[in-house]
């Protein structure tokens, strides 16, 4: 009753939103984007919908809108239609080839289990003070190898290196725990284990057993980034940092480039060396003639 007695804020069409990009319906589309004055400054969201209208349903799911709330409520859609611009789409989600799915702590003496599922397009964590925000992201920088940034005698905080250790050996150890990372890479299944009590490293691709591996495979695999306030500030005047900061998330684009100019400076070796011996046969013509 509540929701009724409420002005409206959205509706919805039984057929594709680019109608309204028609010549033919650019009034209705500017009632609706409230810039026609007659009809007031009000703008509605649409939801388009694929309502089958055959009894083969051959049509359903041809048009998805597509909305971003927590929990699925009349409130939700409420509020998505306030904030259409950043909470409603008509077009299908870009997802990311490489997100990170999961994460799983076996136990930690500070916070015991953690098991938290994370979406591919934003995740955030949020809580107040002495939660775990910062620990649960220590965790998964230490599972997946991050090579922190190395502390300068000038800097303010501590040395990373050191706090993710003494972090690791206070919380994980006693505990004999162990850390997992789900990620999904190209459509395919990864989950990257460390144990607390050895460091050992362990992958598993897919539907394989975990293989043990070297820290490096993993951060090849998986180069992430993270940094807290005052390390960015620290970072933006150490150019071997900052350098290392820009490109490691496209390392493997940059290998590839690396790649590609060895080939072309191989062929072109090769075509100058033909070049040559072409030049040396024409002379040694011209000198026989």
């Amino acid at each position: 009753a509540k929701y009724r007695d409420m002005p409206s804020v959205g509706g919805y069409l039984d057929c594709s939103i680019d109608e309204f990009k028609k010549q033919k319906n650019v009034g209705e589309a500017q009632i609706l984007a409230g810039n026609d004055v007659n009809w007031g400054s009000k703008r509605l969201a649409l939801f388009q919908t694929s309502d089958s209208r055959t009894a083969d349903f051959v049509h359903l799911g041809e048009r998805s809108t597509w909305v971003k709330w927590a929990q699925p409520t009349a409130e939700a859609i409420r509020q998505a239609c306030l904030a259409q611009e950043s909470r409603l789409s008509q077009t299908d989600p870009s997802i990311p080839g490489t997100w990170i799915s999961r994460i799983v702590v076996s136990g930690s003496k500070f916070m015991g289990r953690v098991d938290i599922a994370l979406n591919p397009q934003y995740t955030a964590l949020i809580g107040g003070r002495g939660t775990g925000k910062s620990t649960i992201l220590d965790y998964l920088r230490w599972a997946l190898c991050d090579q922190p940034a190395q502390a300068s005698e000038d800097d303010e905080v501590a040395n990373p290196r050191v706090r993710q250790r003494k972090l690791i050996e206070a919380t994980l150890k006693p505990l004999d725990a162990h850390v997992e990372v789900h990620c999904i890479i190209n459509s395919i299944a990864h989950v990257v284990r460390r144990h607390a009590g050895s460091g050992l490293v362990q992958l598993k691709v897919g539907k394989g057993e975990f293989e043990n591996v070297r820290e490096t495979a993993i951060q090849s695999l998986l180069p992430i980034q993270a940094y807290s306030q005052k390390q960015l500030s620290s970072v933006a005047i150490r150019l071997n940092e900052l350098l290392r900061y820009i490109t490691s998330p496209i390392r493997r684009q940059l290998e590839e480039i690396d790649r590609k100019l060895l080939e072309v400076s191989g062929r072109l070796r090769e075509n100058y060396g033909t070049l040559q011996r072409y030049r040396n046969l024409v002379v040694e013509i011209e000198r026989s003639n």
